[in-house]
């Protein structure tokens, strides 16, 4: 699937370089923990489809728990903490 130029994604198609240059660090944490589910759940036989499916619902509740939570206080907190 190639993505299409839209006012969604624009920027996103513009910028070069890996996605970890333009995430933010909740995105890269979320990132690398759903590199390591998608390792475990291609060692437990899974199909891509239903990988991409649960890898799906898993960042999306990876997201919204970091971000409610708020335990890492203010983005500068955050950089501090790292």
């Amino acid at each position: 699937m190639v993505l299409q130029p839209n006012n969604g994604n624009r920027k996103i198609l513009q910028k070069k370089g890996s996605i970890r240059d333009n995430a933010t660090l909740i995105e890269l944490i979320v990132i690398s923990n759903l590199e390591s589910i998608n390792a475990l759940l291609i060692r437990e036989g899974m199909n891509s489809a239903s990988r991409l499916l649960q890898l799906n619902k898993t960042a999306i509740s990876q997201i919204e728990s970091l971000l409610k939570s708020r335990t890492f206080g203010t983005s500068h907190h955050l950089k501090q903490s790292f």
